[in-house]
C-alpha cells in the first residue's frame, strides 16, 4: 500500500528524480517567493469567505498573512530580492478577489482547507480541499484558488477531488487571480484525470525515478545544487534512468 497525494502525482509527471530527491531521499526543497505568495493568497481567500473580512480589513492584514504565518513559519526558504515586489503584489490580489467574490454565489461555506483521505486502486490518498460551499441555487461546489497561470492539470486536480471525497458535487470551480472564476461540470475530465493518475502512480509504484531531463532543469534548486546531474544531459528534452 502507498501513501499518495495529488501534488505528489504531479511532481512524478514534472521530474520523477525530483519526486525522489526531495520525497524519497528527503532532501529539503526550499520554498521561494511565488509559493510563498500563493500559501499566503490561499489564507487571505479562506478568512475572507469563512470570517467574513471586509475589504478593508484584510487588505491591512496582508503583510502579516505574507510574512508572519507564512515566511515566519518556514524553516527553509529562498527570498530572492524581488521580495517587496511579491509582497505587494497582495494588494491589488484582494481587490480582485473581492470583485469576483459575488460570482461565487455563496449561500453557506461547508468546509475550507480541509484534509479527507481516501483509497485509490488498494492505495491510500489526501485530498486537501480549498473550499466546498453550497450556492444559492442549492448546488454543492468544489473550488481551488490558483495564483499561477491555467493548466490543464488544474482540472485534473479538481476532477480527482470530486471523485474521491465521497460526498455529491454538483459542479468544480476554478478561480485563478487574474481571470475569474471558471466553472466546468463534474466528470468534464474523467478519462484524462483518470490517466494523468495512473501513469503517475505506476512511476510510484515501480520505483522508476528518471530524470525528466528539460530546458527547466537549469532553473531547478536540485540542478544549481549539484544534486542531479542533469546538467551533464543535453537539455533539449528526454529521459535518462536515474543511477
Amino acid at each position: 500500500m502507498i501513501y499518495f497525494s495529488f501534488s505528489r502525482i504531479k511532481l512524478l509527471h514534472d521530474c520523477p528524480y525530483k519526486y525522489k530527491l526531495f520525497n524519497v531521499d528527503k532532501h529539503v526543497l526550499p520554498s521561494s517567493d511565488p509559493a510563498i505568495f500563493g500559501q499566503a493568497a490561499h489564507r487571505i481567500y479562506r478568512d475572507i469567505i469563512v470570517k467574513g473580512y471586509e475589504r478593508k480589513k484584510a487588505i491591512g492584514l496582508w503583510k502579516n498573512y505574507f510574512i508572519d504565518e507564512c515566511i515566519g513559519n518556514n524553516e527553509s526558504i529562498v527570498i530572492f530580492p524581488k521580495e517587496n515586489y511579491w509582497m505587494t503584489k497582495g494588494y491589488p490580489i484582494i481587490n480582485i478577489f473581492y470583485k469576483n467574490l459575488d460570482s461565487f454565489n455563496i449561500k453557506k461555506v461547508l468546509c475550507a482547507e480541509k484534509k479527507f483521505k481516501s483509497t485509490y486502486e488498494g492505495h491510500i490518498v489526501t485530498l486537501v480541499t480549498d473550499l466546498i460551499y453550497e450556492d444559492n441555487d442549492g448546488r454543492i461546489i468544489l473550488a481551488d484558488y490558483k495564483t499561477g497561470k491555467e493548466k490543464d492539470v488544474d482540472y485534473y486536480q479538481l476532477q480527482f477531488y470530486k471523485d474521491h471525497l465521497g460526498m455529491k458535487i454538483d459542479a468544480c470551480k476554478l478561480y485563478y487571480t487574474f481571470q475569474g472564476l471558471i466553472e466546468f461540470p463534474v466528470d468534464k475530465y474523467k478519462k484524462e484525470t483518470d490517466e494523468y493518475i495512473s501513469k503517475g502512480l505506476d512511476i510510484l509504484v515501480k520505483g522508476d525515478f528518471y530524470k525528466n531531463v528539460k530546458k527547466e532543469c537549469k532553473q531547478c534548486y536540485f540542478f544549481k545544487n549539484s544534486l542531479c546531474d542533469a546538467k551533464k544531459i543535453d537539455v533539449k528534452g528526454g529521459k535518462e534512468n536515474a543511477d
